[in-house]
């Protein structure tokens, strides 16, 4: 249950709890009272009166404001189907009903006088709960709307958090609205976000630098390698290849470090999927859909997924082209579950599929999971059921 729904909950309980008291307080220790005394007095009036009319003086009743007259029979009459309540009162017997004109009726000796006082004892404890339901139903609602202000500041900080979890890290808090306690917390969770967002920048520019300083001692390689080319013509066009391949990666990591830092954009051209992933040499099924970024590091990102997947299946991996997303499914023994979250951590690798000697750089992953989210996708990697692994580009 959300942080709200219990504490809208918990303040329609105290404002539950407070209406139902001061109901029971207001009946019990004022209402009740007050009306059993108007009741002896309405019942000391018509007892008077009733007594004056029996002696004959009938403009009692017109000076104190009742209305007075003599019953043909003792109450309740005929069709008369009003709960009257019989008691004594004066040494007179007294029946009196509670209803909007307050009837009293009191015996004497010439018949029965029936009195009506104007003032309605029942009205006030017939109000009173619809009256203590209104106020509460504001209060709930002035509650609900004060719950709803004070809670704002927990939205946007998770909404700022959730933008940095998605990889914006230039999301920052105000520091200059509402109290001082929440002033100071959008500072310390704006400076957690300079601190985490200047380690990662630190790791892009390392990533940048080392690819950069890689190149002068592969410069030199190449010009050895040159030099013994007469020697080992065979050895030293592996070794070139290595090389080449090296000397690509570099290229492509000092690529996208530039892109991260803003330092260089990222082109924005079609891209043919379809084309695409048939040319990595793996199956190919489904239909493509619309994608724009830079076709060169999108071929290198799908080539990696093949090339990866073909070092632990049994046998050609598959790529599946479902809705906006991009699959690359193979047979192989899969991953440790707890390691699915790291494999596209630079230089991780697992023991069940990722062992040293399977050669590569431990880097392939990696410029997978930058060029995706440079091209505005997530990807994560699923176990198959019975053995293999799914690694999932997602663009939706």
């Amino acid at each position: 249950m959300s942080l709200r729904r219990r504490l809208l909950l918990a303040l329609a309980g105290l404002v539950a709890v407070t209406v139902f008291l001061a109901w029971a307080v207001a009946g019990g220790a004022i209402l009740r009272p007050l009306s059993r005394s108007l009741l002896q007095q309405h019942l000391d009036s018509a007892v008077y009166v009733a007594s004056e009319l029996h002696a004959g003086h009938d403009e009692v009743a017109q000076a104190l404001g009742v209305e007075a007259r003599r019953l043909p029979a003792a109450p309740p009459g005929p069709g008369d189907h009003r709960r009257w309540v019989e008691v004594t009162h004066q040494g007179h017997d007294v029946m009196y009903v509670r209803g909007p004109r307050n009837i009293i009726a009191v015996e004497t000796p010439t018949g029965w006088i029936a009195v009506h006082h104007k003032l309605d004892l029942g009205s006030p404890g017939r109000r009173l709960p619809a009256f203590f339901l209104i106020v509460g139903v504001l209060v709930f609602v002035a509650v609900g709307w004060i719950g709803r202000v004070a809670l704002r500041p927990l939205d946007t900080t998770r909404r700022a958090m959730e933008q940095m979890a998605g990889g914006d890290l230039s999301h920052r808090l105000a520091t200059d609205q509402g109290p001082p306690e929440l002033r100071e917390a959008a500072t310390a969770f704006n400076a957690m976000a300079d601190r985490i967002d200047a380690g990662r920048r630190a790791d892009k520019e390392l990533m940048a630098g080392i690819s950069h300083e890689l190149r002068t001692p592969l410069t030199r390689l190449e010009l050895e390698l040159s030099l013994l080319e007469d020697t080992a013509p065979e050895r030293v066009a592996a070794m070139r290849g290595d090389l080449g391949e090296l000397e690509k990666l570099i290229r492509e990591l000092t690529t996208i470090s530039r892109l991260e830092l803003g330092d260089a954009k990222l082109a924005d051209e079609p891209l043919d999927l379809a084309a695409l992933a048939a040319a990595t040499g793996a199956t190919v099924q489904g239909a493509a859909f619309p994608l724009r970024g830079d076709a060169t590091l999108f071929a290198r990102a799908l080539d990696n997924l093949v090339r990866n997947a073909r070092k632990h299946a049994e046998t050609q991996p598959t790529i599946r082209l479902v809705g906006r997303r991009i699959e690359v499914v193979d047979d192989g023994p899969g991953v440790p579950e707890d390691a699915l979250d790291r494999l596209f951590e630079p230089f991780f690798r697992t023991d069940a599929s990722r062992a040293r000697s399977s050669g590569g750089t431990g880097l392939g992953l990696m410029i997978v999971r930058q060029v995706t989210e440079l091209h505005g996708g997530s990807v994560e990697a699923l176990n198959v059921p019975g053995g293999g692994l799914i690694v999932r580009l997602d663009f939706g």
